[in-house]
């Protein structure tokens, strides 16, 4: 097996053999693969909440661990030959090799080992004092035990059942603590650990639960925008103004020994009348986090909040809005009240979360999921899902506390804040809890609109193109006349050709209103056409009045039309024009009238319908009828009889 001499200062500087569990051999990882590590007794559960839930639960706090707990424990003598190793530092100067006879740190089965080891003694107590044995069960993990007990007389009575059952399997607790100087005197002096020096990096190793996340927000920001730099290396220097940020980051925790966190709940057995949990969680541009509270009612004594936890992410690197973010936060929410749900041992009556956003609010609360977008919808089932029975609440902006881990903020303000207390209004009756929006009722009402064109002119009272368009240009000079725009001396004046050509676009865009509004509307919009519109495909405009041909014309210096007007085909003012284009061309043909037509306008299947007008044009047929001609009288007799030939030559005989 791999192993390394290490040199600890802590164990009087006796040296330790240390052997890796992985190793890059492939015969070694064999072994591992092999080595069964078996059941897992530890449970699954972050080591900073058993900090928090069993040592702040009662006033007098205690904490130890077990010296060397892994080599107290022996191994069978068929099972040492898989603990071989090799030794080089001998005084020969030949490797020799070696069996371990205890168990040790590294290996596979390891945890398993010690955690029977463990159980198996706290199951052999036949004491008066069960309770303590299953306070010591709930309250430690691997070697380490950190509890919480009502008072000194069952701080010492846990400290003297651990000591004397423990001792059984050769286990001796050492580093004895407790909050309480009575029962520092009462611990041997010889198991208390020496007070290490507060370097920055215990301060930051230390703070559990998230006690000062607001304060390590700031340094998870700084690394964020150190990743958002392209093509940076790990030894690359900074820029200054990150470098700068984080010189003052480092000098801000230096104040945090001046922090002082309650650590007792102040719940016992007998005062316990209610117990209430509340979770806020807020979100920035730049973090989201949620914190947690844990509020006693006393049956006489004024409410009581305390800290329980705190959590908080760096927003994703990709931009996110702000009321995602606001549901991320409610998500993660909703974790921390699952985790909560099943690892408090206490008769917690209700949880209530809070958020300050009053989208994520009425989005939890709504029942219309099948209209939420995918992301939405994936949340909010997630989130139903996790807090069960709990409920979720508005709080106002300035009164979430959550606020503090999702912006950051420094370790003056932290402590000036209630941060560690909680907002006041946790504390009072629901009455006075800050008020809640109410949800919209919908109403949904059904409209039926018919929308009707009034026309100035009948089309069908029109047989001629040239009546329909001199009627509307005599309609048109009539209007100016009485909008007093021209002289009425002019009044019987023979209609110009600029009256004409005006009434012709009145005409053409009375057409286009009547066949094409949805389309125009959506022009006029610049908005994107229906799916069912027919004119989708020509990708229409709408300039100078007009619904016109989206050509690729644009650059054209010519005098072509580059975006003709688009005109209904099936019309009856678009059949006048096209037959009147057909006789002012001398009855031509198909494509020749189709060129005409499209110099001014674009008509969809305008060849079909030039071939219809022509068919039925009485002049066309007359002119393109085939003469007459006479029928050819009968053959004489002689060249339809049979007759014999008058010159045969037979063939030669060979």
């Amino acid at each position: 097996m791999p192993k390394l001499g290490e040199n600890r200062a802590e164990d009087d500087g006796d040296l330790e053999i240390q052997f890796r569990k992985f190793v890059e051999a492939d015969a070694y990882q064999l072994e591992q693969e092999k080595s069964q590590s078996g059941e897992d007794f530890i449970e699954k559960f972050r080591r900073s909440m058993t900090f928090d839930e069993t040592e702040r639960r009662y006033p007098v706090a205690v904490m130890a661990d077990i010296e060397k707990s892994f080599p107290q424990i022996m191994i069978h003598e068929v099972d040492r030959d898989a603990l071989r190793f090799l030794w080089d530092r001998t005084e020969s100067g030949q490797p020799q090799t070696f069996r371990l006879a205890r168990n040790y740190f590294g290996l596979g089965p390891s945890p398993f080992i010690l955690a029977m080891c463990i159980r198996t003694l706290l199951e052999s107590y036949s004491g008066p004092h069960a309770g303590a044995i299953e306070e010591i069960s709930h309250s430690s993990y691997v070697d380490d035990l950190v509890a919480s007990v009502p008072s000194h007389r069952a701080a010492e009575t846990l400290y003297r059942v651990a000591g004397e059952t423990f001792l059984k399997g050769s286990f001796r607790w050492r580093k004895w603590l407790s909050s309480s100087e009575h029962m520092m005197e009462t611990f041997k002096r010889d198991a208390v650990s020496v007070e290490e020096s507060p370097t920055k990096r215990r301060r930051v190793q230390s703070v559990g639960v998230g006690f000062v996340a607001p304060v390590t927000m700031r340094a998870k920001v700084i690394m964020q925008q150190v990743y958002k730099i392209p093509k940076m290396k790990w030894n690359d220097k900074v820029p200054e103004n990150i470098a700068q940020a984080v010189r003052k980051w480092a000098e801000d925790i230096t104040r945090l020994d001046t922090v002082e966190i309650p650590r007792c709940y102040g719940t016992t057995d007998r005062e316990l009348e209610k117990l209430t949990v509340h979770i806020f969680g807020d979100a920035s541009g730049i973090a989201y986090g949620v914190v947690a509270y844990l509020v006693v009612a006393g049956p006489e004594a004024e409410a009581q909040s305390s800290f329980l936890m705190a959590r908080s992410r760096i927003a994703p690197m990709e931009k996110a809005s702000i009321p995602r973010l606001e549901l991320m936060a409610m998500c993660l929410a909703a974790e921390t009240c699952a985790y909560l749900m099943d690892r408090l041992r206490l008769e917690v009556g209700e949880y209530h979360l809070w958020t300050d956003s009053a989208s994520v609010f009425h989005q939890v609360n709504s029942q219309q999921e099948e209209k939420m977008p995918i992301f939405v919808r994936n949340r909010v089932t997630e989130i139903r899902k996790l807090i069960g029975e709990a409920k979720i609440h508005h709080v106002p902006g300035e009164l979430n506390l959550a606020d503090l881990v999702s912006r950051g903020c420094g370790v003056t303000e932290l402590s000036r804040s209630s941060w560690f207390v909680g907002p006041e209004f946790v504390k009072k009756s629901v009455s006075e809890w800050p008020a809640q929006p109410e949800l919209p009722k919908l109403t949904v009402a059904l409209v039926t609109a018919n929308v009707s064109v009034e026309t100035v002119f009948e089309i069908d009272r029109f047989g001629s193109w040239l009546r329909r368009k001199r009627s509307m240009a005599i309609a048109l000079r009539f209007i100016d006349i009485t909008r007093k725009r021209r002289s009425r001396n002019k009044a019987g004046a023979a209609l110009a050709a600029a009256e004409l050509r005006r009434a012709e676009d009145v005409i053409m865009q009375q057409l286009q209103r009547e066949a094409y509004g949805k389309e125009l509307n959506c022009a006029r919009g610049n908005r994107i056409m229906p799916e069912e519109s027919k004119l989708r495909p020509l990708r229409p405009i709408f300039r100078a009045g007009f619904l016109r041909l989206g050509s690729r014309l644009a650059e054209h210096q010519g005098d072509v039309v580059k975006d003709p007007p688009i005109i209904p085909e099936k019309h009856r003012a678009t059949m006048l024009y096209l037959k009147d284009l057909h006789a002012r061309h001398c009855h031509a043909g198909i494509n020749h009238c189709l060129v005409e037509a499209r110099k001014r306008y674009w008509i969809p299947r305008c060849r079909q319908r030039l071939r219809h007008i022509i068919h039925q044009c009485q002049n066309c047929r007359r002119f393109q009828l085939k003469p007459a001609t006479a029928k050819a009288g009968d053959p004489p007799a002689l060249r339809v009889s049979h007759c014999t030939y008058s010159h045969t030559m037979e063939r030669s005989k060979q």
